[in-house]
């Protein structure tokens, strides 16, 4: 399997994960619940940004972790396009350009 079939899956990666959490950061500057009460306890208000500070090092481990999961997925999805792209380029099956 030629090497070269990979050169350009870092930019694929590089610009679908940006679009994504370019796209990630716009809903949640919509999120009309930010900032808002969420739960009232005696008269006392608990607002989101309260909950969102408590959270935060949890929160921020797992967006982190769910950007790793994308991301090799995303590789793996490239990888097989690219591959598929080839084994066509060859005129030959997947099944048969990967033996």
């Amino acid at each position: 399997m030629p090497s070269n079939v990979f050169a350009n899956r870092s930019f694929f990666t590089t610009a679908a994960l940006i679009v994504g959490v370019t796209t990630g950061i716009a809903h949640s500057a919509e999120d009309p619940a930010k900032g808002g009460v969420i739960a009232v306890v005696s008269g006392s208000a608990i607002l989101q940004s309260e909950l969102d500070d408590r959270l935060r090092p949890q929160l921020t481990d797992l967006n982190s972790r769910i950007y790793r999961l994308r991301q090799r997925a995303l590789d793996e999805l490239i990888d097989r396009r690219l591959l598929e792209l080839d084994a066509i380029q060859h005129g030959v099956s997947l099944q048969a350009y990967l033996v």
